[in-house]
């Protein structure tokens, strides 16, 4: 199987970029330096998370102590610190990491699955065959992902990519290091239920994981023939259902979807694929009941446009838009599909987050920058399900003085641990709806609905 992402992404707009827009403000924090052996980390392959003390986190894939990279954390005014240093069965991470309710980060390196404890230490929880993308942890308290390569070997089908052998699975781990396989994808004739899971999973309301496969599905003329992915539901049983299959009726643009789907806050998922088939140039999508409508396609004939070929998902900000990367742009587009072009330039293979304080952050190439739109401050729950009685723990900034905690408007008992920390827990009566933190200089609502199982 060939893929022709590294070449394509390099020659599809050698283009000229326009300035960024004058509403925006592009600030670099911190430069890596471009050497394996650098202490202080390099080459960063993987996004940031914000973390209960306001700080920003990430990992570097080499550089550290053992040349096998670092977790790293920043300030929002760019002060930066490592933490740890990879190597031995936790070495060169791809993915990033999680901050689950305990407190602690979790993480995924070199077909290991860590957790970084308050004293820096690296603790190997379980292993796993292939390289995973990201962990997220579920409403029930355990960690769920995905791995790359490891399980069924191919079922006819050759889908082994980048020496990692297997079409990847989906898998849970306690957080005392329990695994479960749940999933094994190539598990059909031809993998029609796709294979090679690039990215993380998005939990819903009803338990069950959404996630995507950068191949397999539909038996077509993409990559020998294997398909060119799928997005899927997955519930906690293992039982498997498509949702869709790529390619669709405009293959050239739609095909091979690297980066994970989010649910916007109208219920509905969106995504990116990066369109690497023939050249293409890739799409950003959404899918409202197993229906997908491509909001906008990064081509303008005959050739590719302005920024394309969208390696990592979306954000959605306060604003209600929906906020990505291209791998030459960070860009702004509307639930209707209006793009924005906010900034050109850099060298973006990771997503975006937005920070509590409105401004969004994230890396480029050898560097961590900060883009402000003019959004303003906001608070955000760690995790966006849970039942009633769920302990959930609010980050924002200034919320010393909090005064009042709501789920859609029902009134919660909280405790501040800190100016940008406080626990609550989902109170009686509470509905599907957003948080709000009453302070001394106003009120902070969530930008993501918190969705309450029942």
């Amino acid at each position: 199987m060939t893929l022709r992402i590294t070449t394509a992404f390099l020659l599809l707009c050698a283009m000229h970029f326009p300035q960024p827009a004058p509403a925006q403000t592009y600030t670099t924090l911190y430069t890596f330096c471009d050497a394996a052996t650098c202490p202080d980390g390099t080459d960063p392959r993987s996004g940031l998370i914000q973390a209960a003390d306001g700080n920003f986190y990430g990992t570097t894939y080499y550089g550290g102590a053992n040349s096998a990279g670092v977790v790293y954390k920043i300030s929002p005014s760019g002060t930066y610190t490592v933490v740890a240093n990879f190597g031995g069965p936790n070495e060169h991470p791809v993915a990033g990491l999680m901050q689950a309710t305990d407190g602690a980060f979790y993480g995924t390196a070199g077909g290991s699955i860590f957790k970084l404890t308050p004293d820096g230490s690296l603790i190997t929880l379980a292993s796993e065959a292939g390289s995973s993308a990201g962990l997220i942890e579920g409403e029930d308290g355990d960690l769920y992902g995905t791995t790359t390569g490891g399980g069924n070997l191919g079922n006819g089908v050759v889908c082994d990519f980048g020496g990692i052998s297997g079409c990847g699975t989906v898998f849970k781990v306690t957080t005392s290091g329990t695994l479960t396989t749940l999933y094994e994808f190539c598990s059909q004739d031809r993998c029609t239920d796709g294979f090679n899971p690039y990215a993380g999973l998005v939990e819903t309301v009803d338990g069950a994981f959404y996630g995507t496969n950068a191949f397999g599905g539909r038996i077509e003329d993409c990559f020998n023939a294997t398909g060119c992915g799928t997005v899927f539901k997955l519930t906690p049983s293992g039982s498997l259902t498509e949702i869709y299959r790529f390619p669709g009726p405009d293959s050239r643009f739609g095909v091979v979807p690297l980066a994970g789907v989010i649910q916007g806050n109208d219920g509905n998922f969106y995504g990116t694929t990066s369109g690497v088939v023939d050249n293409g140039c890739g799409t950003v999508f959404k899918i409202a009941n197993g229906t997908l409508t491509t909001l906008h396609k990064f081509y303008q004939p005959p050739t590719c446009a302005v920024g394309s070929s969208p390696r990592a998902g979306l954000v959605q900000g306060t604003d209600g838009n929906f906020y990505g990367t291209t791998l030459e742009t960070i860009f702004k587009i509307t639930p209707s599909g209006k793009l924005t072009t906010l900034y050109a330039g850099g060298s973006f293979i990771t997503g975006l987050i937005q920070g509590t304080d409105g401004s969004f952050y994230g890396t480029s190439g050898s560097t961590v920058f900060r883009l402000s739109v003019g959004l303003g401050p906001f608070v955000v729950t760690q995790r966006t399900i849970g039942r009633v009685g769920s302990l959930v723990n609010i980050l924002g900034t200034d919320l010393s003085g909090a005064t009042s905690v709501t789920f859609n408007g029902i009134p919660a008992t909280f405790l501040v641990i800190s100016p940008t920390e406080i626990k609550t827990t989902v109170p009686p009566g509470a509905t599907t709806g957003f948080v709000q933190v009453v302070t001394p200089d106003g009120t902070l609502s969530s930008n993501l609905l918190f969705r309450v199982k029942q």
